[in-house]
């Protein structure tokens, strides 16, 4: 059984496709941005200028160009939820089996090159949200200043499949299940329109598809994003075809029509890499060729021998 269903795998594979194979060049060589203090070295007192900072910080490793302009906006909607509003924590709900989505904010474009960013105010609090919220953020303006024609629907979760496609996939798992304390409990909050196991799907498709090692993704995350990419990471492992193509040929998966290998156990795809890998080479039998002895050799053979002859006779 998948981790995710048939029909979501095709739809992310295919949207991941579609991306590549109309921005292939600009996405050659991505970097995998990890939340450390070497992609973001910048001081975080949580104030406007910081979150400015930061976001700017995100959208420099995007493919934008250097003369766009994007201002924040801040809005605040927690007083549309009673129980949150009678609370201030943002964390209060009865409901404990899905995470509290926040609201999606859409970028909206003042002109060429020039955007206004919303923030939603409910995961400035929070470093993993908030990062999540950025990086979404910087998905949709490389889906905008690509002239990308998307669906409404659609425009937040291919937002972040571009922003997994350019390096920001780490973060926008980080972001897409947080726990907080409420009241009573903790409560999940999700900063991304994918869940953990759709954007693990995207990153380890990332993380296959530039040579980059599983580890370098797995240090970052929390139990629940760890166990969703693990499921997606030994998917794709069994599908090197796939990869291959997504890769190389990326167009001829755009339609969601290809063919799907059942994920393998740990044990069949090390094995099955070690015969692809194997180069069969013909059996080589060697046959040594006599000996040639001098006649001092041949004498003193031919002495042992007596002797042991004589022994054995000797002994019967």
């Amino acid at each position: 059984m998948s981790f995710l269903p048939e029909p979501t795998l095709r739809d992310i594979v295919a949207a991941y496709a579609r991306i590549r194979s109309q921005h292939g060049a600009v996405l050659a060589s991505p970097v995998l941005v990890e939340p450390t203090s070497q992609f973001f070295p910048d001081t975080f007192s949580g104030d406007v200028d910081s979150i400015g900072r930061l976001f700017r910080r995100i959208v420099s490793y995007a493919p934008l160009a250097s003369e766009l302009q994007a201002s924040l906006s801040f809005v605040d909607e927690r007083g549309s939820d009673n129980e949150e509003a009678a609370c201030g924590t943002g964390g209060c709900s009865t409901a404990t089996t899905s995470a509290k989505r926040t609201p999606r904010l859409l970028v909206a474009s003042l002109g060429e090159h020039h955007y206004n960013v919303p923030i939603s105010t409910a995961n400035v609090s929070n470093p993993a949200l908030l990062v999540a919220t950025l990086a979404h953020q910087t998905g949709s303006l490389i889906l905008l200043e690509a002239g990308e024609a998307v669906s409404a629907d659609e425009f937040g979760p291919t937002s972040e499949l571009a922003a997994c496609a350019a390096g920001l996939g780490v973060v926008l798992l980080n972001g897409s299940c947080v726990y907080m304390k409420a009241c009573s409990a903790l409560r999940a909050h999700q900063a991304t329109d994918l869940s953990p196991p759709e954007l693990a799907l995207a990153v380890a498709l990332f993380i296959r598809l530039h040579g980059l090692k599983a580890p370098a993704v797995r240090a970052h995350l929390e139990v629940t994003q760890r166990e969703a990419f693990d499921e997606a990471i030994a998917w794709v492992d069994s599908n090197p075809a796939l990869v291959g193509t997504l890769r190389d040929r990326p167009e001829l998966l755009t339609d969601g029509v290809f063919q799907i290998e059942a994920r393998k156990s740990w044990l069949s795809r090390f094995f099955g890499r070690r015969v692809a890998n194997r180069e069969e080479a013909p059996v080589a039998i060697a046959v040594k060729a006599p000996v040639e002895r001098t006649a001092e050799e041949s004498r003193r053979l031919s002495e042992a021998r007596a002797l042991v002859d004589e022994a054995l006779s000797g002994s019967t």
